[in-house]
């Protein structure tokens, strides 16, 4: 009998351990359940942001005694000008007109975070950090991932400047909250980075709770 008790506690221990995950797929499969909510939270879609025209005009860096600039005089005009205006204009048409899924080429290779850890202890509101581990995290997509205007790849040979990275997730001691560092870029000359703080909720499920911006280009 005693033999019998000794096999099934022997076989419920194998299985526990069997079916508890490791840190490392832990961490996959947060990131895998968050990779929506990061995209929706720090990825822009550059066709909705205006991008100031060309100088033209009377437009030298002259204001009012109120501090408002004066209005440029657009009888001052050059040819060369008003071509660069014109050509300005018809791209901001075609892009506010423009429907398809911007493409974003995500890096499936998952680093350790780099920013300032102490900004991070400070937005986990503890200084009981895990161990940051020094590998790295293999985090492909097995298919093109849609979310909003967006369409997300991780073919790193794809035809665009819009580029999407994340490092690994950096601990509490308690594993109930997390930072993520996410760095977006778009047409290769712009991008903004962000400290993603994310939660542990009662349900055993993890959500975004904070979004900080941490740099700008």
């Amino acid at each position: 009998m005693s033999k019998v008790i000794c096999s099934l506690l022997l076989i419920i221990l194998i299985t526990g351990c069997k079916s508890k995950p490791t840190n490392n797929e832990l961490e996959k499969q947060i990131l895998y359940e968050l990779f929506p909510a990061i995209v929706d939270a720090t990825c822009i879609d550059v066709r909705k942001y205006d991008i100031p025209p060309p100088i033209h005009g009377d437009e030298r860096i002259r204001f009012e005694e109120d501090g408002y600039p004066i209005v440029p005089d657009s009888t001052l005009l050059t040819r060369e000008e008003l071509n660069k205006l014109s050509l300005w204009q018809q791209e901001m048409d075609s892009l506010r007109a423009d429907t398809s899924k911007l493409l974003i080429r995500f890096n499936p290779v998952v680093k350790p975070i780099k920013e300032d850890i102490t900004y991070a202890q400070r937005l986990l509101s503890d200084t009981m950090l895990a161990i940051a581990d020094t590998g790295t995290l293999q985090l492909p997509l097995k298919e093109d991932i849609t979310e909003g205007p967006f369409k997300i790849t991780s073919n790193l040979k794809a035809n665009t400047y819009n580029r999407l990275s994340i490092s690994r997730i950096l601990f509490n001691k308690a594993q109930t909250m997390g930072i993520i560092d996410v760095g977006f870029s778009c047409k290769g000359n712009c991008g903004k980075g962000y400290f993603v703080l994310i939660k542990k909720g009662s349900n055993g499920k993890w959500f975004i709770s904070t979004v900080k911006q941490t740099w700008i280009a």
